[in-house]
């Protein structure tokens, strides 16, 4: 009897070391070469280029096709910065890429984010040995070593989140336990596998409806499929509830649902009341955190912007260098607007360093973020690190103008 196992492993390492043959010959060939036969770029990184179709190889975003009067170009290389090269900061994206319905400039800023969201990567990383470890980012099997493999979904719709909660009336300052099923957007059966995002199944953020009060949470799957937590809502109102997953042959979910505290009854349509942070320095458990929106000056809606934190010890002032990674990264952002129907959920352009465990690392004194707001408005941000063993939070709000002419330089 033919052993179909052996057999497929053979031809697994039979490929892989004929693309390390492949890929050891294409690195010897002539960098310019590359550059005037180029066709594709990153809409997000420029310098980021290529002949064929593909993903960037910093953001694993879907390369784009480059106009034919650039394609020929050759372009400077550009300078590195901590041996990476930073993200260009411009009122908007490259103008020198052409996405699929016409030149990036004339998109509104809602179509900008709309095609950023089709460019953006999708796909879970799996290990062909061990099909049950899914993560959502590149790496190596955590039980064989080996690479892990996209592997694109096969379900792109939107799932269906059931929320219930024990006691069904929940009173503030009280403990309550909340209970989320999942189900696929089209059969309706219940979903129980899913991809580890950021060391986390399921990322869930508490925020009251005034915005004052904030939680990061996670809750842990059962052994029924569903994800249960327990937390308090520290005093009476409206609380939405913003859960961030990624199921199995699916796509990254965020899903709102809103719990209310027992006998509260707004008087009128319920929104955060936000005022622009006069200053965006502010010291937070012995943290003095600084924020810098880009070149400076207020955002613009439509246009990428990084959010540039620097952050030094409120007692000696010197500037921090033992930031600890949290949850797999140097620090975590979520923005909301003032009625926190736009979610947006970033994290540090800087990754942590291979082959070094969360004990040995250690990060800062400046995390840089990236951001594209939707629209104009009034924005909350929070951002956490994690230093000595304990995770800071900060938030501040921002005023970011509506999208700029089409026709505006």
């Amino acid at each position: 009897m033919i052993n179909y196992e052996a057999h497929f492993r053979t031809r697994l390492l039979i490929r892989l070391l004929l693309a390390v043959i492949v890929g050891a010959t294409f690195l010897h060939v002539d960098s310019a070469q590359v550059h005037r036969s180029a066709k594709y770029v990153c809409p997000m990184h420029p310098n980021v280029i290529s002949p064929r179709p593909g993903q960037c190889s910093q953001c694993n975003m879907d390369l784009v096709a480059a106009p034919a009067s650039t394609r020929t170009h050759k372009r400077k290389r550009p300078a590195r910065v901590n041996g990476r090269v930073p993200v260009p900061i411009q009122a908007s994206a490259p103008s020198p890429t052409t996405v699929s319905r016409g030149p990036w400039a004339t998109l509104t800023a809602a179509q900008r984010l709309k095609e950023l969201e089709r460019l953006a990567p999708t796909a879970d990383y799996t290990c062909l040995m061990h099909r049950d470890v899914h993560h959502a980012q590149a790496g190596q099997c955590p039980i064989c070593g080996m690479p892990l493999v996209s592997v694109n979904p096969s379900n792109r719709g939107a799932y269906q989140l059931e929320l219930t909660s024990t006691p069904r009336a929940v009173k503030a300052g009280r403990e309550v336990r909340l209970r989320f099923v999942i189900r696929d957007p089209q059969t309706g059966a219940q979903v129980t596998r899913f991809v580890l995002n950021h060391e986390k199944l399921f990322h869930l953020f508490v925020v009251s409806q005034d915005m004052n009060e904030y939680q990061h949470i996670h809750p842990r799957l059962e052994n029924d499929g569903s994800f249960v937590v327990e937390t308090v809502l520290p005093k009476a109102g409206s609380y939405q509830l913003h859960a961030d997953f990624f199921p199995v042959d699916g796509t990254p979910q965020v899903i709102r649902r809103q719990l209310k505290t027992a006998g509260y009854r707004p008087r009128k349509v319920e929104q955060a009341r936000l005022t622009p942070d006069p200053s965006l320095s502010r010291t937070v458990d012995g943290l003095t955190i600084s924020l810098t929106l880009g070149g400076g000056g207020e955002p613009v809606a439509g246009d990428f912007i990084p959010l540039k934190y620097h952050l030094t010890d409120a007692v000696t002032g010197e500037a921090v260098g033992d930031l600890e990674p949290y949850l797999g990264a140097w620090g975590h952002t979520v923005i909301l607007n003032a009625d926190q129907s736009m979610y947006l959920h970033s994290h540090p352009t800087e990754m942590l360093p291979p082959g070094v465990g969360g004990e040995e690392a250690r990060g800062g004194p400046d995390v840089e973020f990236g951001a594209m707001f939707p629209e104009g408005g009034l924005y909350r941000i929070w951002t956490q690190f994690q230093r000595a063993g304990k995770v800071v939070t900060i938030s501040f709000t921002v005023r970011v103008l509506a999208e700029r002419s089409v026709h505006a330089k």
